[in-house]
C-alpha cells in the first residue's frame, strides 16, 4: 500500500489533506515537526511526503536537505505552504 507522510504543524492543514487523499488504498502518516518528519521518513520510506517549509525545530527545507543528503528515502517531496512571497522562495534546495 502507498504511504504518504503529511508533514505540517499547523493540525487543520493535516486533517484537511488527510481526509482528501486517505482511503482504503493509501496509507497516511502524519508527523507535526520536522524532526519527527525526518524519524517518520527515515523509518517507514513513505512514497511521497508533503512537506511545510515552516516546520518547528528543524525546517522543511532542511528536512529534504538531510532525507537528499543521506540518500533516503527515494520518496518525492511536495512542499506544502501557504509561503508566497518572492523572500520565501529558496534558490536551492
Amino acid at each position: 500500500m502507498p504511504t504518504i507522510l503529511i508533514a505540517d504543524d499547523e493540525a487543520h492543514i493535516v486533517e484537511l489533506v488527510r481526509l482528501t487523499l486517505e482511503d482504503g488504498r493509501v496509507r497516511v502518516v502524519e508527523a507535526y515537526d520536522g524532526a519527527t518528519a525526518l524519524a517518520r521518513a527515515e523509518a517507514l520510506h513513505p512514497d511521497l511526503i508533503l512537506l511545510d517549509i515552516h516546520l518547528p525545530d528543524v525546517s522543511g527545507l532542511e528536512v529534504c536537505a538531510r532525507l537528499r543528503e543521506r540518500g533516503g528515502p527515494a520518496a518525492k517531496i511536495v512542499m506544502l505552504t501557504a509561503a508566497a512571497q518572492e523572500a520565501d522562495v529558496a534558490p536551492t534546495i
